[in-house]
C-alpha cells in the first residue's frame, strides 16, 4: 500500500517538511523563533528556495499561524508584517476573549482545542493539499509534563493523526529550549539536547529545527539546524538586519555577490587572497561559508577567476 502521506500530495518542502508531518522549531526564549517562522513563511509564499531546498508544490502552499503563547497584536503580527505577510490567516488564542482559557488545564482537552484552533485558520472548504500551519507554541497542546516520555510520545502521535485527518496538513510547532551551560564540559554535544522535555519530542516528531543565538554558541552569527528523520542534517549561519528580520541564505548571497565584485574590482590584477577577503567580510556580517559559496558561484558565472592558491581576482581585470 502506498504511503498515505504521499497519496494526497507532496509536503510543502520535501524532504524537510512532509505532508501530514509534525515538526519542531526549538530555541531559547527570545532567540527569535517567531521572527524565523515569518522568514520561512515569506520564502514559501514566494516559492523561493529555503536554505537551498526548492519548494515541492507547483504553487505556494496555503499557510496559517496559530498564536498560543503571546498576543498576536503585540508580537507576532510585527514579524509577519515586516515580511509582507500581514494578511496571512491567523488565530490568536491569547487574544480570543470568548475562549475559556481554563480549559487548557485539562490535558484531555488539549488535542480538541488544537483542532478548534486549526478550524479557525482553515479555508471554508478545508485545508488544501500541501498546507502548512505554524503553531506557536506547540508545547501547550501536548499535555502537562513533557518529561514523561510515554505521554509525550502519545500526544505527538495524536497530533500527527489529527494533521493527517485534516488532508495531511503539515505543522511546525515552536518549543522552548534550555541554554547551554557555561561549563564547556557540561555543554551540549548536539543541538537536539537543547529541547526542554523528553527524547520523545524528537523521536516522534518528523523534522527538528534549532535556532541558537551568537551568544549561546559563541559564534558571529545565529546558528540554524534542521534534522529530518528522513534526510541528512544541515547547519546554516544566519543573520538579522537592523529591523530584527532574519536574512535568508539567498539574501546573504546577494549581499556577498555585490560586495565581492566591488572589492575585487578595486584590488587590481593581483586580486586578494581569501583570508584578506574574509577579514573585510566579517565587518559586513557575512559568514565564511556564505563567502566561499558565493565565490564559487561567481567563478562559475565567469565574473571572478582564481589566479593561485586561495587568491581571487575580477575576471575582467587584465
Amino acid at each position: 500500500m502506498a504511503d498515505s502521506a504521499h497519496s494526497i500530495a507532496p509536503g510543502p518542502l520535501e524532504p524537510v517538511l512532509l505532508a501530514g508531518s509534525v515538526n519542531l522549531l526549538a530555541g531559547t526564549s527570545g532567540v527569535g523563533k517567531t521572527a524565523f517562522l515569518a522568514l520561512l513563511a515569506k520564502l514559501l509564499s514566494h516559492q523561493a528556495p529555503v536554505f537551498g531546498v526548492a519548494p515541492t508544490l507547483p504553487a505556494p502552499p496555503y499557510q496559517a499561524y496559530i498564536g498560543a503563547n503571546r498576543s498576536w497584536i503585540h508580537s507576532s503580527s510585527k514579524w509577519f508584517a515586516l515580511e509582507g505577510l500581514q494578511h496571512l490567516k491567523h488565530y490568536s488564542l491569547v487574544d480570543d476573549t470568548t475562549f475559556k482559557k481554563r480549559r487548557m488545564r485539562t490535558k484531555a482537552d488539549r488535542l480538541a482545542i488544537l483542532e478548534e484552533c486549526l478550524a479557525k485558520v482553515a479555508p471554508a472548504a478545508g485545508f488544501p493539499a500541501g498546507s502548512l500551519v505554524y503553531v506557536d507554541s506547540l508545547a501547550l497542546f501536548l499535555g502537562g509534563n513533557l518529561l514523561d516520555a510515554d505521554a509525550t510520545a502519545v500526544a505527538l502521535l495524536e497530533v500527527r493523526e489529527l494533521c493527517q485527518r485534516l488532508n495531511h496538513v503539515a505543522l511546525i510547532g515552536t518549543m522552548d529550549a534550555s541554554k547551554p551551560k557555561a561549563d564547556k564540559k557540561q555543554g551540549y554535544a548536539r543541538l537536539q539536547d537543547h529541547i526542554l522535555g523528553s527524547t520523545s519530542l524528537y523521536t516522534y516528531s518528523d523534522t527538528q529545527m534549532f535556532l541558537a543565538s551568537p551568544e549561546e554558541l559563541k559564534t558571529k552569527h545565529y546558528t540554524f539546524l534542521w534534522a529530518p528523520h528522513h534526510s541528512k542534517s544541515k547547519t546554516f549561519s544566519v543573520s538579522r538586519d537592523d529591523a530584527g528580520r532574519f536574512l535568508s541564505e539567498e539574501v546573504s548571497a546577494d549581499v556577498a555577490a555585490c560586495w565581492i565584485v566591488g572589492v575585487l574590482a578595486n584590488a587590481g590584477p593581483d586580486g586578494l587572497v581569501f583570508v584578506d577577503l574574509f577579514k573585510h567580510a566579517v565587518e559586513r556580517d557575512l559568514s565564511k561559508s556564505t563567502m566561499q559559496r558565493q565565490l564559487d558561484r561567481e567563478i562559475d558565472a565567469g565574473r571572478v577567476r582564481k589566479i593561485g592558491h586561495g587568491r581571487y581576482a575580477l575576471a575582467l581585470t587584465q
